[in-house]
């Protein structure tokens, strides 16, 4: 099939309700170049074009910097008139601070707050707002460094607040509390809101208790989810606003569902965060019932917070179609979340073995795509990047030494000539061309060896005058090799050399394995050694040893076998997919979104996915639940209000009815993946493995949901959906927000080590399993309860059996203790198992285990059966936060002749309680409040309930037996930094010996 440029012309693809546009766009469109010059305007500024981008021409670029002078010189008129309106540049101080207020000018507010609070200047609570906002919206989109550079400030800043300096305002608590929820550090907001928790109504409302519960939720430590929905419920009462602890209860009902609600005292911050706290603590269906009051009472106005840790904490399915939820109430998210959900598409294709299951994910993307533009988002070229780019995965790519089948290389042919016309539709609307819209093709190219594809990419790229990087070079030059073309190779080649000779460097080493993988492929090994001799010089011994290594790689071998259609079924998935871009198209040159009730977007991933029931049934159960038969109806007449509209185009009293039923649908949804995670757990512990790990599962076909799921009728759909929202079941055990388990936790106040041995043949097996977390630390998955001491004991394990250990996984960051982690082992080779590359270890933990000679570890091996000691402290404790159980598991293998080494634990002479630790367990004088409580697990060691040391720094010389080292001094005060992590003490040779054993 020959490659050929559209033809379309650009008036067919405008909605007939905008002729404005017809002018304009009945141009011709023959020649590529012309694809640049027909461009409209975008919504809102994209990142392509924006003043920062990188420019792909000199003219673009002199624009750019035109646009950049003009908006530079508004903002300084603009904060010249305030500064004049309020007392001139040569003003006091506080007319300063409001103008660089109003400018939203960070520096000048940093430079001239010292001074404000010196002189005491009597600024307005307002302005303390404002400054809190400022920073908090200056710290969002800072970088690491910049961050650690504003705390300082944010520090001094509470500090005049606590000392009385500035006037509060809630606004400014609220911002606060999230500067430290966002930075991770929930020590120094803890702190914070202790001190906020016992002001008045002055520092207190409604919204500052709503970021406390999020601020706390993610602390996690000493608390858990019932003591914040006691918050929660204190925040309610305390502040009742009209009545909102009604409003925001689940089963309430607005007085008219076609009208806004204008209820004074209702803060949806407070919601915000009960639900947050609720998902980080796994209850999805609190989680979900708090979305629902969120959208009932302000179906086009939740905050897009809400929706985002719905996003991050629910598995992909859920996170889809609450996106879609967000952009049907017109609800505009982040860029960066759109972003997310194409990577997760995309990554969730990759395993599929059908090529239609692949389709369908392919269009799913292009409806997000779509949504996104509907909720007057700006679609950037990372966006449309990502989504061609996805072309290039719906085959597996053919192996160089292989040759395509017929069926599969037509099918690539069409794939491929569908992606280079998805791209030209797209530039033809008016988005810029940018390197990855080039990159995009080229990979789908290479991918399904199409050279004339490739080729005339090339042309089309030189012809829109894009520039390339270092990135697209090296991307270029990987294709290339695929397609075996010399040419190119030495082209691409040429350029990464050339530049790095203009930058007076070397090449780096990742265009010497770019160089070497291309002419692997390309079969150019005699170009690769000449290019070597060739620039010996700008070559590093380390860079030229990978290089001449990556010919031994083992190349790209087909490994998943695909599930195929034919070429008219592939035809015609394509032309349902052009029907998608065609809307996308449409809303990029007109910049203005289309009528939601003629061209709606599909809200589930599963297109064919059968629902929960019919549309009439689900109607009567929400007006059941919604509506009050003793309330009088609204009153009718001349008078009665116009029905409002969201901004998306849709009546309130329909999308709250829409609403409510796709809460419903992910409740049901969110309840069938807990019954299969629990029916996995089941299994594992009844096996004594780990997790089978499931994929997602996204596509459920028809055939499959008629045979599971009969259609329901009026009574049965009322008990299921009662059934979801109250969580009540005749089954036992579906209530239940997690895995079925009880949880063996330590507290501060319990400090009293115990040592127990409890070797293979004698263990107690209960039939109930137990988990065994802590705050923050690690947990240990798969111990059995003793029902007579509360503690841990596991049955047997054999030696081809594997382990299910792993630190606790969360997908938000956590102030957890890191602790010092090394794995030992009586080994036949002497050799030194060690989690030396664990992304959980500190730094510091990894130079110890680093640092540490294998010789000290050697141990011969004994052929006794396996005996577990644990060591614990003895009380319950921190309910902290239920484990991501899913997540929490990794296969450790136990090899024959390996045994577990023990070591004992040090204590404090004293505990916080004055409670003396005896000699005989291992207590040793150690300057801490608090100690770990260390288990040996089979040779690994995990941490429970123990918080880590807030104020003493660590130790920076390798630990070793035998050596005397002191506690370093406090850091910091009182409230030091939260270092998070301990390093094991000890203070003479011959106090603890290692490797003791018991028979």
């Amino acid at each position: 099939m020959p490659l050929t440029l559209p033809r379309t012309p650009l008036a067919s693809l405008v909605c007939p309700s905008t002729p404005f546009l017809a002018p304009r766009l009945l141009r011709p469109t023959a020649a590529p170049a012309a694809w640049a010059s027909t461009r409209t305007g975008h919504q809102r500024p994209a990142y392509a074009t924006h003043a920062q981008a990188t420019p792909t021409t000199s003219a673009y670029k002199k624009v750019l910097k035109g646009q950049k002078r003009r908006d530079e010189r508004k903002a300084a008129a603009k904060a010249r008139v305030v500064a004049k309106q309020l007392g001139g540049e040569g003003a006091p101080l506080l007319g300063q601070l409001r103008a660089a207020l109003h400018a939203r000018d960070y520096g000048q507010v940093v430079s001239l707050y010292p001074a404000i609070v010196q002189e005491q200047v009597p600024i307005a609570p307002r302005d303390t707002a404002q400054i809190a906002g400022l920073m908090h919206a200056r710290l969002r989109h800072a970088s690491v460094t910049e961050r650690s550079s504003m705390l300082p400030l944010v520090d001094r800043f509470v500090h005049d607040i606590r000392e009385g300096r500035l006037p509060p305002h809630h606004a400014a608590n609220v911002h606060l509390l999230g500067i430290f929820k966002e930075c991770g550090e929930y020590e120094r907001g803890y702190l914070f809101w202790t001190w906020l928790a016992e002001r008045d109504d002055t520092h207190l409302n409604a919204a500052v208790f709503g970021a406390a519960i999020e601020l706390l939720a993610y602390r996690g430590k000493n608390i858990g989810l019932p003591a914040l929905e006691a918050i929660y419920t204190h925040a309610l009462k305390r502040f009742p606003g009209t009545f909102a602890e009604y409003h925001l209860s689940p089963d309430a009902i607005v007085p008219d569902r076609t009208q806004a609600v204008r209820i004074p005292g209702i803060s949806i911050t407070l919601l915000q965060g009960i639900i947050t706290a609720r998902l980080l603590f796994r209850d999805w269906r609190n989680a979900y019932l708090g979305l629902d009051t969120a959208l009932r009472l302000y179906p086009a106005q939740v905050p897009p917070r809400i929706f985002e840790v719905f996003m991050v904490e629910r598995p992909l399915s859920e996170a889809y179609t609450v996106f879609l939820l967000a952009c049907r109430s017109g609800v505009t998210l982040n860029a960066t979340h759109l972003t997310t959900l194409l990577n997760e598409l995309l990554k969730a294709m990759k395993p599929m073995t059908s090529l239609k299951d692949r389709i369908d994910v392919l269009k799913r993307m292009a409806n997000a795509l779509y949504a996104f533009q509907e909720a007057r988002g700006t679609l950037s070229h990372h966006h449309i990047g990502g989504f061609i780019n996805a072309f290039g995965f719906l085959l597996p790519e053919t192996p160089i030494e292989e040759e395509a089948v017929a069926d599969e290389a037509a099918l690539k042919n069409i794939i491929a000539l569908r992606a280079h016309k998805t791209l030209a539709d797209i530039l033809l609307a008016g988005m810029l061309p940018m390197p990855q819209h080039i990159t995009a093709v080229m990979n789908v190219a290479g991918n399904y060896k199409s050279r004339k594809l490739f080729d005339t990419l090339m042309e089309e790229a030189q012809t829109l005058n894009v520039s390339f990087g270092p990135v697209t070079n090296r991307i270029a030059l990987t294709n290339a090799g695929k397609l075996q073309a010399r040419g190119w190779v030495e082209h691409f080649w040429a350029l990464i050399a050339s530049d790095a000779e203009s930058s007076g460097t070397i090449i780096s080493r990742e265009d010497w394995l770019t160089l070497a993988r291309a002419c692997r492929r390309a079969g150019l090994k005699a170009y690769f050694d000449e290019q070597l001799f060739t620039f010996q010089h700008a070559i590093d011994s380390k860079s030229r040893e990978d290089a001449q290594l990556s010919w031994e790689t083992p190349m790209y071998t087909r490994t998943t076998s695909i599930t195929l259609m034919s070429l008219e079924d592939l035809e015609n998935e394509m032309e349902q997919l052009q029907i998608q871009l065609e809307n996308i198209s449409v809303v990029l040159m007109s910049g203005q979104p289309l009528d939601l009730r003629k061209t709606p977007f599909d809200m589930f991933v599963d297109p064919l996915r059968r629902s929960i029931g019919p549309v009439s049934a689900l109607k009567t159960v929400y007006d059941e639940l919604t509506t009050d038969p003793h309330q009088p109806p609204p009153p009718s007449g001349t008078n009665t209000p116009t029905i409002s509209v969201s901004p998306t185009g849709i009546p309130l009293d329909e999308l709250r009815f829409k609403n409510w039923v796709v809460v419903i649908e992910l409740m049901s949804e969110a309840e069938e993946t807990h019954k299969s995670f629990q029916r996995r757990i089941n299994e594992a512990l009844a096996n004594m493995r780990s997790v089978a790990k499931r994929g997602e599962k996204l596509f459920n076909r028809r055939e499959e949901q008629e045979q599971d799921h009969p259609e329901q009728s009026l009574d049965d759909l009322r008990i299921t959906i009662k059934r979801l929202r109250s969580g009540q079941s005749t089954s036992a055990g579906s209530s239940q927000q997690g895995p079925s388990i009880s949880v063996h936790q330590s507290t501060p106040a319990a400090i009293q080590p115990t040592i127990r041995t409890t070797s293979s043949s004698s263990i107690f097996q209960p039939p109930s399993c137990t988990l065994v977390s802590g705050s923050r630390g690690y947990s240990t998955f798969g111990a059995k309860q003793d029902p007579n001491t509360h503690l841990p004991v596991i049955r047997r394990l054999e030696t081809d059996k594997e382990v299910a250990f792993t630190p606790r996984e969360r997908k938000f960051p956590t102030a957890r203790p890191k602790t010092l982690r090394i794995i030992k082992w009586k080994t036949n080779n002497k050799r030194v198992l060690r989690e030396d590359r664990d992304p959980d270890m500190s730094p510091m933990s990894r130079k110890v285990i680093k640092d540490n000679k294998p010789d000290d570890y050697i141990k011969k091996p004994i052929s006794r059966p396996l005996i577990r000691r644990h060591v614990s402290f003895e009380g319950t404790g921190n309910p902290a936060l239920e484990p991501n159980v899913e997540n929490a598991f990794r296969k450790t293998k136990i090899e024959p002749g390996h045994e577990a080494v023990v070591k004992k634990t040090l204590g404090p002479k004293k505990d916080t309680f004055g409670r003396i630790v005896r000699e005989e367990d291992g207590g040793m004088p150690v300057k801490q409040d608090r100690i770990p409580t260390l288990e040996y697990y089979v040779g690994l060691k995990s941490d429970h309930g123990a918080p880590a040391p807030s104020s003493y720094s660590l130790s920076q010389r390798p630990l070793k037996l035998g050596r005397k080292e002191k506690i370093l001094e406090p850091v910091g005060g009182a409230y030091g930094p939260d270092v998070a992590r301990w390093v094991l003490r000890q203070q003479k040779a011959g106090d603890l010996k290692e490797g003791e054993e018991k028979e």
